[in-house]
């Protein structure tokens, strides 16, 4: 144990612990409905530009995916490359030449892993976009249920029954709502700006 955390807590696994650790942290809270998990592209790639590192993702198949998991697998993929490479490797070089080396190591490490966060991803990314959310129209009247703890102006996350295996949907209630996990609402308006659909309590909605 000892070793393990002189390695992971060493450069350049460093780097990549850092990373995991903030990783960690997001998708805990995300468990719990602290922060959103939006797998319905608001928070993925969608690269445009054709140049650059942005063009690069974008060809080799990590646009139109979920960013967080995209920079989970990445930096994975990167720590363990790091990890065995400072452990059976970089041992051997000391002083100013170990942080030469270990740069590059690090650099390395992180290109490869994008190629193969790729190969693995592509078929996850086929499958979130068919799972893409329908259009706005046929979603709209429907009856959702709260998943988050709270839907709030801000943050909130409901379930819609489509008849398969069901869709995750970013919900926001009005000013005074108050909506919590269990509660059955209706998805009244869709905000395309937040990427978001806002909802009324069903009991409320069926008074209007």
């Amino acid at each position: 144990m000892t070793e393990f955390m002189s390695i992971a807590l060493g450069y350049p696994t460093l780097v990549y612990s850092i990373v995991l650790a903030f990783c960690t942290v997001y998708w805990l809270l995300a468990a719990t409905g602290l922060v959103d998990l939006d797998l319905d592209g608001l928070d993925a790639v969608e690269l445009g530009d054709t140049s650059g590192l942005a063009g690069m993702l974008g060809r080799i198949g990590l646009d139109r995916l979920p960013l967080m998991l995209v920079v989970t697998l990445v930096a994975f993929i990167a720590w363990f490359l790091t990890y065995f490479t400072q452990l059976f490797v970089l041992g051997q070089f000391a002083g100013w030449l170990r942080w030469l080396v270990g740069s590059v190591v690090a650099l390395v490490a992180f290109v490869a892993a994008v190629f193969v966060a790729s190969a693995v991803l592509r078929p996850l990314r086929r499958w979130l976009l068919s799972r893409r959310t329908p259009a706005q129209q046929s979603l709209l009247g429907q009856v959702a249920v709260v998943r988050t703890a709270q839907v709030s102006e801000r943050a909130g996350m409901a379930d819609v029954d489509d008849g398969g295996a069901g869709l995750i949907l970013q919900v926001r209630a009005d000013a005074g709502v108050e909506l919590h996990r269990g509660d059955r609402v209706v998805l009244v308006a869709f905000d395309a700006a937040a990427h978001a659909w806002r909802v009324l309590p069903e009991t409320q909605y069926r008074t209007l």
